[in-house]
């Protein structure tokens, strides 16, 4: 299988100025015109950015999974693990990159059939 990232349909969000990405960009616009509808949500403040991201997407009707191994906190681990137990039980998946990566392989194979 190729590599993930694919420049021809990737889109890079450098607008984003809050803890949410959907906020004050056309993220959310872009993605239901791509047919999107699972993101693997990855970066930095767990109990922030990510939380809220997450919060956001999945109530635009995203299916959301969280790259534990690919987001981080700036502040206390107690902070991270409780914004990741927060989105498993409320707002998403948590997975692991690999875990996320043959979720994606497994999807492709099945939609391929």
């Amino acid at each position: 299988m190729p590599g993930i990232c694919d420049p021809e349909r990737d889109r890079v969000v450098n607008s984003k100025k809050r803890y949410d990405c959907f906020l004050g960009t056309d993220l959310t616009i872009t993605l239901h015109a791509m047919k999107v509808n699972t993101l693997l949500i990855t970066g930095v403040n767990t109990n922030s950015c990510v939380l809220t991201t997450t919060i956001t997407a999945q109530t635009c009707d995203f299916a959301c999974i969280v790259v534990s191994d690919c987001v981080d906190p700036c502040d206390e681990a107690s902070f991270h693990e409780s914004a990741l137990t927060v989105i498993e039980r409320a707002f998403g998946w948590v997975m692991s990159a690999d875990e996320a990566l043959e979720a994606v392989r497994s999807e492709n194979r099945h939609s391929l059939v």
